[in-house]
């Protein structure tokens, strides 16, 4: 849906694995429930529960520090929830839609990895950025009925009772 209103793509990953690397670093490891029913996790997560992608070292201080890594080819990707969907709009080049804080909203819900924190379809339907893009196209429908249209009007079942006066 982003790459659809964007023209961008959200996740711009290489292959499966790195598909799933760039999830991660947005929205993090999903909890342990779920990815008990997951039937490739294993090649995703090692059996410690970190991302196959990630290295993981001890600082000076005794203190265990998970760092990214990168990809086949060369790109970076950062520890689990290290990426906001904000900068990952932004740097994708769709500023206006991160600009917008319904569907930041709204792409957050919809992109939850965990089906049951997702939003459901009758919650989408209701969103209040579905809902204003909604009134916005009745708004623009109207205001384009008004003037004469050269496009014709068919209807559901593929007849052409609604076309303006053209030859039938």
């Amino acid at each position: 849906m982003v790459e659809l209103l964007t023209g961008y793509p959200l996740f711009p990953g290489e292959d499966e694995s790195d598909q799933m690397a760039c999830i991660i670093e947005m929205f993090g490891l999903p909890n342990k429930k779920f990815l008990a029913t997951c039937k490739r996790e294993r090649y995703f997560i090692t059996s410690r529960g970190l991302p196959r992608y990630c290295v993981q070292s001890v600082d000076e201080r005794g203190v265990t520090v998970t760092t990214g890594g990168y990809s086949k080819r060369g790109r970076y990707r950062g520890p689990p929830l290290s990426r906001d969907i904000v900068a990952a709009l932004i740097s994708s080049g769709a500023t206006e839609a991160a600009g917008d804080a319904l569907l930041v909203d709204f792409l957050r819900r919809c992109l939850e990895v965990n089906p049951e924190d997702r939003i459901t379809a009758p919650e989408a339907i209701r969103h209040d950025w579905l809902r204003r893009r909604q009134s916005s196209a009745q708004t623009k429908h109207v205001e384009g009925s008004n003037a004469r249209s050269s496009h014709a009007h068919f209807s559901l079942d593929g007849s052409t009772a609604n076309m303006p006066n053209r030859r039938r």
